[in-house]
């Protein structure tokens, strides 16, 4: 018994990109310029009044005692304004607001309440790979639909998959990580009307809610029809640019909010106090603290798809967040996703992430982040255009 157990966590040895960062290491060791554009670790700074309201709260003696695992009435309040405001969904923060440390930990915390023996959880593709390891700790298999603009046809392969498949959970992740896509109002109304009664739950991993370059965002939440069978997470790490501080909060059903407080009172005492003090402002300030980031993001975007374009890869405008996903052309992508990131840092500084690592379809994909300023992403782009110069010279030389 012990060694199947063993066996079964096998995966939690794997390590896909540790061969890149040792080529990432070696090239700093020896002075070599890297553009790092693999992980959405935001570099813009947090807006200076959070840091201030966070001395502020970190200069209180009190404030450093235990604080609640599913977070201070004031944070909670914070939360559910924010809602109300943003997105016209009105939450209750006694009873349909927990406080998580971080979208992965309201992920796995929320597959963990709602894991049953034979039950699957169904994912889009291309799947965040941090979603992929939550429905493996809660012990589901997986099952998914396809990622697309058609609204319509995503509608219709998830209905299949709830009539084909014992489906405890559907996953979604809108706006999309690591496409950009984004779905409306009628998608949500629809959805309802699918899977309303038949016992799915349904969660949306809402990081990059406010992070639409054009301003708009639609809530699952706000689909009210919905509410005791869904819950949303909402997460301040990249809207904010503080993903070191942990803060998010799983919002919806009053029941699986009151099964994950729970669960996280067993496990944990909550966020630092003064971080959900600060938290609370960022959320609750009339000022737009997370338009200007996300304009900048934007630009960012519009430049690395426009490049990568115009060097024959296959890339869409994302609508929202800050990632470029990117299919390679070929010869570059004959190798896999995992031998071109390899070749792209070895040959010209630009670590990106491998499409692998989000489903194996998609191998011939790459995902950018745009967590480099714009003069650098041209750079970067400079450097790729030589490997891909190098590659039709190579190819016209075979000839």
């Amino acid at each position: 018994m012990l060694q199947a157990y063993r066996e079964d966590l096998t995966w939690l040895q794997e390590d896909r990109l540790k061969e890149l960062q040792s080529i990432k290491q070696r090239i700093g060791t020896n002075g070599g310029e890297i553009f790092d554009v693999s992980m959405f670790n935001p570099d813009l700074a947090p807006q200076r009044v959070l840091l201030d309201k966070l001395v502020e709260a970190s200069l209180k003696p009190q404030n450093h005692r235990y604080s609640v695992s599913r977070g201070i009435r004031r944070l909670r309040d914070a939360f559910a304004g924010k809602y109300q405001t943003r997105f016209g969904a009105a939450l209750n923060p006694e009873s349909e607001i927990c406080v998580t440390m971080g979208t992965k930990d309201a992920v796995l915390d929320t597959l963990t309440c709602l894991a049953s023996p034979g039950k699957r959880v169904l994912f889009g593709a291309p799947t965040y790979p941090a979603h992929l390891s939550a429905a493996r700790l809660a012990g589901l298999s997986t099952s998914f639909f396809d990622i697309s603009d058609d609204e319509d046809r995503m509608l219709a392969s998830i209905a299949e998959k709830l009539r084909s498949e014992a489906i405890a959970a559907l996953v979604l992740n809108f706006p999309n990580n690591p496409t950009g896509v984004r779905v409306g109002p009628s998608f949500y109304s629809k959805l309802a009307a699918l899977v309303r009664g038949s016992g799915v739950f349904v969660l949306n991993d809402f990081v990059y809610g406010e992070m639409s370059f054009d301003g708009e965002a639609t809530s699952l939440l706000a689909e009210s029809s919905l509410r005791e069978q869904s819950a949303e997470v909402y997460s301040l790490s990249k809207a904010y640019s503080v993903p070191g501080w942990r803060v998010a909060a799983l919002c919806g059903s009053a029941r699986l909010v009151h099964q994950v407080t729970r669960l996280k009172a067993h496990v944990d005492y909550g966020i630092f106090l003064p971080i959900q003090a600060a938290a609370s402002f960022a959320l609750s300030t009339k000022e737009d603290l997370v338009k200007p980031l996300a304009a900048q993001y934007n630009n960012r975007c519009s430049t690395l798809a426009g490049g990568l374009r115009r060097l024959g890869w296959t890339v869409a405008n994302p609508r929202a967040g800050a990632c470029v996903w990117a299919k390679a052309p070929e010869p570059l992508a004959a190798g896999g996703s995992l031998r071109l990131a390899k070749e792209l840092l070895s040959d010209a500084g630009v670590l990106a992430m491998p499409g692998l690592l989000f489903g194996e379809r998609f191998d011939g994909y790459l995902r950018f982040a745009a967590v480099i300023p714009e003069e650098r992403i041209r750079q970067a782009l400079e450097q790729l255009s030589r490997v891909a110069g190098h590659q039709r010279t190579g190819q016209a030389a075979g000839m």
